[in-house]
C-alpha cells in the first residue's frame, strides 16, 4: 500500500519546514560560541561572563535541536508506517 503523491508533497513540505526549525537553533548556538569565544581572551575582564551565557544559551539551544529532531522522527515514523512516497505511483 503506497502513499499517495499530494501526501509525498505534505510530507516534504513538512520534513522542509522541521529542517528549517532545526537549523535555526544551531545557526544560534555557533553564533554564540564564536561570540563567547572572541570575547573571552585574557585581557578581556568580561571573558568568563561571556563563556558562561554562551554555554548556557547553547544548552537552551540544545533543548531546541533535541525537540526538532524528535518532532521530524515522529513525522517520519508516522509516514513511514503508511507507505513510501517511492512506491506510489
Amino acid at each position: 500500500m503506497g502513499v499517495d503523491v499530494k501526501e509525498c508533497g505534505l510530507i516534504d513540505s513538512v520534513l522542509e519546514f522541521e529542517l528549517h526549525q532545526l537549523c535555526q537553533p544551531l545557526t544560534t548556538l555557533r553564533c554564540r560560541l564564536e561570540l563567547a569565544m572572541m570575547m573571552s581572551g585574557p585581557d578581556e575582564p568580561e571573558g568568563r561572563e561571556a563563556l558562561v551565557e554562551a554555554v548556557e544559551g547553547g544548552l537552551q539551544d540544545v533543548q531546541r535541536i533535541f525537540a526538532c529532531v524528535d518532532r521530524l522522527r515522529e513525522r517520519l515514523t508516522g509516514a513511514l508506517d503508511k507507505g513510501s512516497c517511492d512506491s506510489a505511483e
